[in-house]
């Protein structure tokens, strides 16, 4: 057993070690905080939300460290290394090891944070049990869901949310703690048997599923109604059915799922809590933005789901020019932002005239009635343009990457994940540890800053437009005149929108209403994507022929 858990833990060292430097650094960075401003969470009511950030961030490295997975070329999945199969230790400790190392890890950090960082009155052994048993599941998803690929993150997210959520189900409130603990920990040890078993399985070759049960799936897949045509109208049209089977239909299942999963159930919960209710709007409403910032990283490759970037043979070999792969992927990401917006839509006309409680809203819908000079009608322009504005966010997060994805630079790629670690590791704690004197000078130099701001948009635009004009020169015409127009009208859209908003943030703000309206409409002129997306396909012809 020691051999095994030496050459495991030395596996994972190898494997993880940028990570495990990155997990120290957080953790000295840390006390390093906590020890040199004592007095930050008595002075400061934000520290609590730091140290509560920095813990998460912990949390989800432990998670990434022990996630323990490698890719299998001959099945094309992610799951369990096959390659320790051929280590002279039991299955038992192939899967019981990091296992253990796992939730001893997670258990470290939440100890340290509830011992060091947490009042005496906030501490509480829930949460350790809810992480420890998750870090079971987790690996137990990982391990036994190979052929589910990227949706299995959709699981592990659902899964994260109902332990995060268990104490507040009416159902197991009314149970004893112990009893709950005994549960949990019952669950936890089917998941372990449940990952022996099929690790156990696949290092034998039979893999999870016996001859009974595929014999059943087979049967199942042949009643199942397929495509009838004989062939597509065109090659277009069998492109778009093969993008939208591969990536288009993630973000509109992903976005049903957690409303019928999660969102549903919470706004039953919080019905009679007017901020409860606020809150779970915005989060509905800001939803298909942020799973299509996730979503559209995958999308941007020439195939969603593999980690590499050269376009494979089969879509290559295709009777189709980088234009028009391009064009095909612009209206698969459309459909997919339309049909994940008609499902939001669909929910809050169900939730807000039925169980909603609108008591947060009828005050804001009060202010901006009277600053609108007792007219309704501001209310509902700005109402509808925010919706159509988030749409347009929500596809331009979809495609916005598709000239660095299409290109087959695994660097360059990678590189711009940078800021969704840099905002939340570094940005948003020296944010909320220097946030007086931040805002407090900002404060003093509004004008100046504002002044600066706005010529540094315009800058940008100028620089958009010109490389618009310069990459777009090769593209075929009739896509161009097909784009153009729908730039100018979701541009001007956005540029409605900021006429709108500007005197009222300008009201708010107390700050010159004339910079701030150009500053925002000059960020209006950015937001739908135009440049980059004229330089998708010469990237794309770049990897298709190298």
């Amino acid at each position: 057993m020691r051999s095994a858990v030496r050459a495991l833990t030395w596996d994972i060292w190898l494997r993880k070690r940028p990570l495990i430097q990155l997990l120290a650094g957080m953790v000295v960075f840390g006390c390093l905080i906590n020890s040199l401003l004592p007095d930050l969470r008595t002075s400061k009511p934000d520290a609590g939300l730091l140290n509560f950030h920095l813990v998460a961030a912990v949390v989800l490295l432990v998670l990434a460290i022990f996630s323990y997975t490698e890719f299998n070329p001959q099945k094309g999945t992610t799951g369990f290394p096959q390659r320790l199969f051929v280590l002279p230790v039991t299955t038992f400790q192939l899967v019981a090891v990091p296992m253990i190392l796992g939730v001893a890890a997670i258990e470290a950090v939440i100890l340290a944070w509830t011992v060091f960082v947490l009042p005496s009155e906030e501490r509480s052994i829930w949460i350790a049990m809810q992480l420890g048993v998750y870090m079971v599941l987790y690996q137990s998803i990982l391990w036994t869901m190979p052929a589910l690929k990227s949706l299995r993150l959709l699981v592990l997210g659902l899964t994260g949310v109902f332990m995060i959520l268990l104490r507040a189900f009416p159902f197991v409130h009314r149970l004893p703690d112990i009893t709950v603990m005994g549960l949990l920990g019952g669950v936890a040890i089917a998941a372990f048997l449940l990952s022996w078993i099929h690790v156990a399985r696949e290092r034998s070759g039979v893999g999870w599923t016996g001859g009974l049960v595929e014999g059943l799936a087979a049967r199942v897949l042949e009643r199942v109604p397929a495509r009838r045509d004989s062939a597509f109208r065109s090659p277009l049209a069998a492109q778009f059915w093969f993008e939208w089977r591969r990536s288009g239909s993630v973000l509109p299942v992903l976005v049903g799922t957690l409303l019928l999963l999660v969102i549903a159930p919470l706004s039953w919960l919080t019905r009679a809590d007017g901020v409860g209710s606020q809150r779970i709007l915005v989060a509905v409403l800001a939803m298909p933005m942020v799973l299509a910032l996730a979503v559209g990283k995958a999308f941007s490759k020439p195939d969603f789901w593999f980690k590499d970037l050269s376009l494979p043979g089969f879509i290559a070999a295709r009777p189709l020019s980088a234009d028009d792969m391009v064009a095909v992927k612009l209206k698969v990401a459309a459909a997919s932002t339309a049909l994940s917006w008609l499902i939001v839509l669909a929910f809050l006309s169900l939730w807000l005239p039925l169980w909603a409680n609108l008591d947060s809203l009828a005050i804001i819908r009060g202010s901006l009635w009277m600053f609108y000079h007792h007219s309704l009608y501001p209310q509902y322009w700005i109402a509808s343009l925010l919706v159509i504005a988030s749409v347009i966010l929500t596809w331009r997060f979809m495609v916005g990457g598709l000239w660095l994805g299409l290109s087959g630079n695994t660097r360059v790629f990678a590189f711009s994940a940078f800021p969704y670690v840099v905002i939340p590791l570094v940005v948003l704690p020296f944010l909320l540890i220097a946030e007086e004197p931040i805002f407090s000078w900002v404060q003093s130099h509004t004008r100046q800053l504002l002044s600066i701001v706005v010529w540094i948009a315009a800058a940008a635009v100028a620089a958009k437009f010109w490389l618009a004009a310069f990459s777009w020169r090769r593209i075929k015409t009739q896509y161009v005149r097909r784009y153009l127009p729908v730039w100018l009208a979701c541009t001007m859209c956005l540029i409605a929108l900021a006429f709108l908003l500007g005197d009222l943030f300008s009201s708010i703000l107390s700050t010159d209403a004339y910079r701030l309206r150009n500053l925002m409409i000059l960020m209006a002129l950015q937001i739908t994507p135009l440049a980059r997306l004229g330089l998708a396909p010469a990237f794309l012809d770049k990897n298709r022929h190298r």
